[in-house]
């Protein structure tokens, strides 16, 4: 055992003896891993795995779609997918440079399919039979072009999801270099997918941001469903069945004054506080801050103990003594 699991173990005993448990065995051999609370879990290690199986099947079907309308081999590498929360992959997408597509989810937005400016200026101009890449505004007619490709990268990504039964995504549209922000609250998560024609460069070609519960179908994660009145009964039969087992702290409290400092550190043996209560009056049962019951101070089997009078709010039982079971007691833990 390292020194360094040895304090964090010291740190959990210290802990659990915080929270009024008792020391217990803390096996060190569990293998335990850090986690980041700053990234997000919608998708297991395995469910990112399939999702990198689409990734590659929609870098091909982009390629190929790319390749037949600017009639040369187009090679677009997909990385292996990413989470993010919103906040988070909003400023990896930057705000300058690139063109963006909303992508809909039947007719509600789910994500953004960004295009860098060089890239998509690079489409046009072959079209148009250059050879150029810059970071600069496009004409009306390579506004038209950009549109007419982009469509045609929509039907690549519907038909590549679809072969994977997953939900229908669709590009909605037209191309605009600002003015489109992520869907979603600061905690919705996405799965990022990146596609690039140099692997090993920084400049990526392609981003699809897709919110991650428009894939749970195509990872074969379904909406939890909710349980009958059935199942309902036996969920609260088993949690009331739990809690009857669980210990909780009792104490009884009978009464409470408020004394000065000098008045306190001059206590001797035989002062006498008085209390704000009658000799009559019910003291209190508490859990926690809550009065649970309203008791009686007696003797029982030579000890101090409290009988219950009533339940917090409720009314007195009986008005007498009477027989009741004794709980708790040096006798037990």
């Amino acid at each position: 055992m390292t020194p360094s699991t040895e304090r964090e173990i010291d740190v959990v005993r210290s802990l659990v003896r915080a929270a009024g448990g008792a020391d217990r065995p803390i096996h060190a051999d569990v293998e335990a891993t850090e986690y980041d609370w700053h990234v997000p879990n919608h998708f297991s290690r395995e469910q990112m795995a399939t999702l990198g199986q689409l990734g590659t099947s929609l870098g091909e079907a982009l390629s190929k779609v790319l390749g037949e309308r600017l009639r040369r081999a187009v090679d677009l590498r997909a990385l292996p997918p990413t989470q993010h929360f919103r906040p988070a992959l909003a400023e990896a997408l930057g705000a300058d440079g690139s063109f963006r597509i909303v992508l809909t989810c039947g007719e509600e937005p789910c994500g953004l399919a960004q295009i860098r400016v060089p890239t998509a200026v690079g489409w046009v101009s072959r079209l148009l039979g250059a050879e150029t890449e810059e970071d600069r505004d496009l004409s009306e007619l390579e506004t038209e072009l950009l549109a007419d490709t982009v469509s045609m990268l929509g039907k690549a990504i519907s038909g590549a999801v679809a072969e994977r039964d997953g939900q229908a995504i669709q590009l909605h549209g037209s191309a605009w270099r600002e003015g489109i922000d992520l869907p979603g609250q600061d905690d919705t998560e996405y799965c990022s997918f990146v596609f690039k024609t140099d692997p090993a460069g920084d400049r990526e070609d392609i981003r699809l941001a897709i919110r991650c519960d428009a894939l749970d179908a195509l990872v074969g994660q379904v909406e939890a469903q909710e349980p009958s009145a059935g199942e309902q009964g036996n969920e609260k039969a088993l949690l009331q069945e739990h809690f009857a087992r669980t210990a909780v702290r009792a104490t009884v409290r009978v009464g409470r004054a408020e004394l000065t400092v000098r008045d306190l550190m001059n206590l001797e043996a035989g002062d006498v506080i008085l209390l704000p209560m009658r000799p009559d009056e019910p003291i209190e049962v508490r859990v926690g801050d809550h009065v649970v019951s309203l008791a009686r101070a007696v003797v029982s089997g030579g000890q101090y103990a409290v009988e219950i009078l009533a339940p917090a709010g409720g009314k007195d039982r009986h008005n007498g003594p009477r027989k009741g079971r004794d709980h708790g007691g040096s006798n037990r833990n």
